[in-house]
């Protein structure tokens, strides 16, 4: 894990603080503040690799009805991103905190009326219209968003620099966007 550092948005208002475990420990990940294109996290030296999106509840209520435009935009130039170059944003994350129970309660107590079964095709059409992810932090909410990505930055760092790694995801038949394997 030398030289991974964690990209976090400049305008990422409350950042995660990214962890893995080790040994059942918690190492929280170095991170640096950089205005990046697309999405909340990345890894420096990589910013395009991928995009992890961090949304609250609050947040993610706000962005599938009123920001829902800007949303579309901002996943369509991680899509055009990744046509024109498919070594850029080849994963796309849209992090959640908190499940569908916690949207359900945030919707009821402030009177908003819409179906989850609504909300949920509405998800899944962000899904399969652009390639994206959407991963619920049902349990440990904020603690699980914060492992998650976490995770997913050391997993691709691993795969980028260490050879073995990235041989046995090969192995499996996985694309490495990044297109080599490092020796």
């Amino acid at each position: 894990m030398d030289n991974l550092r964690v990209v976090v948005d400049t305008r990422e208002q409350t950042p995660l603080e990214p962890f893995v475990l080790e040994k059942g420990a918690r190492v929280h990940l170095p991170t640096v503040r950089r205005k990046l294109e697309v999405g909340d996290y990345g890894l420096d030296g990589h910013d395009e690799l991928v995009m992890l999106e961090r949304k609250s509840i609050a947040d993610f209520w706000s962005t599938i009805t009123h920001g829902r435009d800007r949303f579309c935009a901002e996943l369509l130039r991680a899509v055009e991103a990744h046509k024109a170059d498919p070594s850029k944003y080849a994963r796309r994350y849209v992090v959640i905190e908190g499940g569908w129970n916690d949207l359900d309660m945030y919707m009821i107590t402030r009177g908003h009326g819409v179906p989850l079964s609504r909300i949920n095709a509405n998800v899944t059409a962000l899904s399969i219209d652009y390639h994206v992810d959407f991963v619920w932090c049902e349990k440990y909410g904020r603690e699980e968003a914060e492992w998650f990505v976490g995770f997913v930055l050391q997993r691709l760092w691993e795969q980028m620099n260490d050879a073995k790694a990235a041989k046995k995801a090969a192995e499996r038949g996985l694309d490495l966007p990044w297109g080599k394997v490092p020796a």
